[in-house]
């Protein structure tokens, strides 16, 4: 089911023409990021230091994402700047939990 899910978010982190479609993207791979650290670290595939820096950087992911909403209608390219640097921080997480077999 995480794997379908997965695949979804990243096609539509790759076409999304829609600010919001991007918005939704967005703290979807954040949940899916913050699902699969955890199940990483349960299952003893990432360490707990590595863990923290993962977390931290969904958190930040997370406030970048929440700070662009609230400009989306006065700084829209602004926003859709950030939600696209966002975007691309979590998809390179996933990239990474994928290669050490999270699923």
């Amino acid at each position: 089911m995480k794997k379908i899910l997965l695949v979804g978010l990243l096609f539509l982190s790759g076409c999304s023409a829609n600010l919001n479609q991007q918005f939704a993207t967005g703290y979807g791979l954040n949940t899916v990021t913050r699902n699969l650290t955890t199940d990483a670290l349960n299952a003893n595939k990432l360490s707990y230091a590595d863990g923290l820096r993962i977390y931290t950087i969904q958190n930040n992911t997370r406030s970048a994402l929440d700070a662009a909403w609230n400009i989306r209608t006065v700084y829209a390219d602004s926003s859709k700047s950030q939600v696209s640097k966002a975007n691309s921080a979590l998809t390179s997480i996933l990239t990474q939990l994928e290669k050490l077999g999270v699923k």
